[in-house]
């Protein structure tokens, strides 16, 4: 076989984009209702945010139950007039406000951009995007941060910190997420707090999703 009739590399759809690229085709305006048309838990879709991870095993039932291209799925929808940039999805944005948009425009700020999420029943709920004042993340990178609301306060979390040391972390535990104090212990062993109590487990029973950067007191939305 010659060099012309090899298989092309295709950059598939991850992360965001891919995501982002289903709730599009298939008409869904959240992360709970593509939960709900799919089978995939939420927390699954914003793991795979978080880490930018495709999954073609859904992206072929996609296509066997609803008869969309494969290409539209895995590469992203093309925009009919033949323009070949990929569709750029827009998040339903229901956390902009006008007046909050026009006074962080009033101070010549431009806000910065946060997914969100709820933290319920061990399982985050998307709460579309927050707005933050930019000074705020000034120390971080914002493509890594993620908003996490719990128990009526906000927290930043930021997903490059997936490794357990010493702070409040979002963690994974047998697929339930929640916030928890955590110090690395000799022996690859961790100690996890809840409420008045800790407990000692290896590193290996739970998934860092994230460490919390900063609790949020007052935000632009």
């Amino acid at each position: 076989m010659g060099e012309s009739n090899k298989i092309p590399e295709q950059a598939f759809l991850k992360g965001h984009d891919f995501t982002n690229n289903l709730k599009m085709l298939l008409g869904c305006k959240n992360l709970q209702e593509l939960s709900s048309l799919t089978g995939v838990p939420t927390s699954t879709f914003s793991t795979w945010n978080m880490k930018n991870r495709t999954s073609f095993e859904l992206m072929i039932r996609v296509h066997l139950a609803f008869n969309i291209p494969m290409k539209d799925i895995s590469l992203g929808y093309q925009i009919p007039n033949g323009d070949n940039e990929r569709l750029k999805v827009e998040e339903n944005s229901t956390s902009y406000r006008l007046g909050n948009e026009l006074s962080t425009l009033a101070h010549n700020k431009t806000p910065a951009i946060l997914e969100s999420y709820e933290l319920k029943n061990g399982q985050l709920v998307d709460r579309h995007v927050t707005l933050f004042d930019p000074e705020l993340l000034l120390d971080f990178n914002d493509d890594k941060l993620m908003v996490v609301k719990d128990r009526n306060q906000l927290f930043i979390i930021d997903t490059s910190c997936n490794q357990a040391v010493s702070g409040l972390y979002l963690i994974n535990i047998d697929g339930f997420l929640s916030l928890n104090q955590i110090q690395r212990i000799p022996g690859n062993n961790i100690a996890i707090a809840f409420n008045n109590s800790t407990l000692n487990v290896s590193e290996n029973d739970i998934a860092v999703i994230g460490k919390v950067a900063t609790e949020v007191k007052r935000v632009l939305n």
